[in-house]
């Protein structure tokens, strides 16, 4: 069973009056709608992403990175922190792999 069962309390918050009973029934129905556009939309977003996997060769991940930075519109923000990261990198692994036929001058 997937929904919980309502306990004593809840069902002594539901009113009698038909008219709320109403209101009830109508903000459950808009509810209801909404969660079928959303899943809907979900089905969607994945048809599309899979497209742009089959036809580019794209990542699910990296386009979920493009969406959300194209969405909060800080592509120069994000452009900034991945150039810091680099550098980061750079200075760390410099000094980790140096070639092994080098002659260290003592």
């Amino acid at each position: 069973m997937s929904q919980e069962i309502m306990n004593q309390k809840d069902i002594a918050l539901l009113p009698s009056n038909p008219k709320e009973q109403d209101k009830i029934r109508g903000a459950l129905k808009e509810l209801s709608d909404c969660k079928t556009r959303m899943d809907s939309e979900k089905e969607l977003m994945k048809e599309i992403a899979d497209n742009l996997k089959e036809d580019f060769g794209l990542s699910r991940r990296l386009v979920n990175s493009m969406v959300a930075t194209y969405m909060e519109g800080n592509y120069i923000n994000k452009l900034s922190e991945m150039e810091a990261q680099i550098e980061e990198y750079e200075i760390f692994y410099s000094g980790l792999f140096k070639p092994h036929n080098t002659i260290v001058n003592q």
